[in-house]
């Protein structure tokens, strides 16, 4: 069996953790399968408009497989990325299911509607969801619906990367939607995640100009023993100094390269799920300072990011959680 894995999309690095989370269980779970990496639509990926999208060609259309997996926050846009795929795949024959996926945010109930309808005219053959309040909607529109994990969580497994030298101490800062906060150790402790102390910053008050204003700010490079790394997980921006705003940025077209800063940091404090998701995963604390639909990742599997507690993944539960999923795409693959 050719098992397509929607492999692309990523202008935020963070779509290729839960991508190859995916393209490594199921190369565990069958391994006489061939598990092949699929193109992803081009308006996810470059944020098109129409009359740019008619000059594409849209490689997907024409990549060949039995069964084809689609992934991630892409509940609420089935209609302008996929509808016209999945009936194209079931005009053909052609299997199709949705992995590790989220609404993105919280849904009217004609947005519910809708997806109701794509999904009874094109039926997927199972879906598994990364989130809660996701399998609340899917579950009632979709009977063969499964209350999974976010597979970026499962991804560190199959992904070998060269560690950081152990004499560069540091921990990782990555954000995006709220500036950087300033950071602090007591005197009079030893510095770790669990006394630092985090001050948030008030964003510029003209919002057009914010974003602008923060790049181009002066963080430190250093705090306490620590160097601060920056990892930029929007790489999809066109100008470098975006990529490369402070001491210490990290931009790279190369998921290995954040693997690899994730696993040797002391800990990360971002407003980016997938920062602390990749984290956790890979056995260090995080601080997440942003509560929003996608961060229904953390409490599924049972840590609570609310208040900027530090979170600590409960590797057993991750391996029960795993085990479960696995279970039921065997049943629904095989």
């Amino acid at each position: 069996m050719n098992i397509f894995v929607e492999n692309s999309t990523w202008n935020n690095i963070g779509d290729s953790f839960y991508q190859i989370g995916i393209q490594g269980l199921l190369s565990e779970l069958l391994p006489d399968a061939n598990i092949l990496a699929g193109e992803g639509p081009p308006r996810r990926a470059f944020g098109l408009k129409q009359a740019t999208l008619e000059k594409c060609f849209h490689l997907r259309e024409h990549q060949e497989a039995d069964l084809y997996i689609f992934s991630g926050p892409i509940v609420s846009n089935l209609h302008n990325d996929y509808a016209a795929l999945f009936q194209s795949l079931k005009r053909e024959g052609k299997r199709y299911a949705l992995m590790s996926v989220s609404t993105g945010r919280t849904l009217e109930q004609n947005e519910i509607n809708r997806i109701g309808k794509i999904l009874k005219d094109s039926p997927p053959d199972f879906i598994t969801t990364r989130d809660q309040a996701t399998y609340d909607v899917l579950a009632k529109i979709f009977p063969n619906t499964y209350n999974g994990i976010c597979t970026a969580f499962v991804s560190p497994k199959y992904v070998d990367v060269a560690p950081v030298k152990e004499s560069v101490q540091y921990f990782t800062s990555s954000f995006h939607r709220i500036p950087e906060p300033d950071y602090s150790f007591p005197a009079d402790a030893k510095p770790t995640v669990d006394n630092i102390q985090v001050t948030k910053r008030k964003p510029f008050p003209f919002k057009p100009l914010a974003e602008t204003v923060e790049f181009r700010s002066v963080r430190p490079a250093d705090v306490g023993p620590f160097s601060v790394v920056r990892p930029q997980h929007g790489i999809g921006r066109r100008l470098r100094w975006q990529q490369f705003p402070h001491a210490n940025s990290f931009a790279s077209y190369n998921p290995s390269g954040y693997y690899s800063i994730y696993r040797s940091t002391k800990f990360t404090v971002t407003d980016r799920v997938h920062a602390a998701a990749i984290t956790v995963a890979l056995g260090n604390p995080a601080i997440l300072l942003w509560e929003g639909y996608r961060s229904g990742i953390f409490p599924r599997l049972g840590m609570d990011f609310s208040g900027g507690q530090v979170m600590r993944l409960d590797r057993s539960r991750l391996e029960e959680e795993t085990e479960n999923l696995k279970t039921f795409l065997l049943k629904n693959i095989s």
